[in-house]
């Protein structure tokens, strides 16, 4: 079987919600690739609020001294038994806890299983840093 879309984001996908085109990008442009993985991340925004799921934020302080965001979501009424719990690093570029925050309530509604994002930190704001594999594919 080939991979599909379910049928209600294909439908905002099909709407020409997306990442922009990438017109002008260069290789360790880390400030535009930004750009362009978060405009596609804000276009979730556009998916349908479930009210019977909440969230509650949350934030822990690492060894270095950051914080790291940290959200729980649950759907009233639902006792599945399990969680996911899901560290965000966006390729240590893009995407946060808040711009996640729509894709993560639906899959809450859909699914009725309770979700925790966070982030790996903050990505690199300096222009300058070079975009590096640190890990190959397995």
């Amino acid at each position: 079987m080939s991979f599909q879309l379910d049928p209600r984001i294909a439908r905002l996908v099909d709407g020409g919600a997306g990442p922009a085109s990438p017109t002008g990008f260069r290789e360790g442009d880390s400030a535009h690739l930004r750009r362009i993985l978060d405009d596609g991340l804000t276009q979730l925004s556009a998916l349908p609020v479930d009210p019977d799921v909440t969230s509650e934020a949350y934030s822990i302080e690492t060894g270095d001294g950051h914080r790291l965001a940290l959200r729980w979501y649950a759907k009233s009424g639902s006792t599945p038994g399990s969680a996911v719990v899901h560290v965000h690093g966006g390729a240590v570029i893009a995407g946060s806890v808040e711009l996640y925050d729509p894709l993560v309530r639906t899959y809450v509604a859909w699914t009725g299983v309770p979700w925790s994002p966070s982030t790996t930190g903050s990505p690199p704001r300096h222009p300058q840093v070079p975009l590096r594999r640190t890990a190959s594919p397995p």
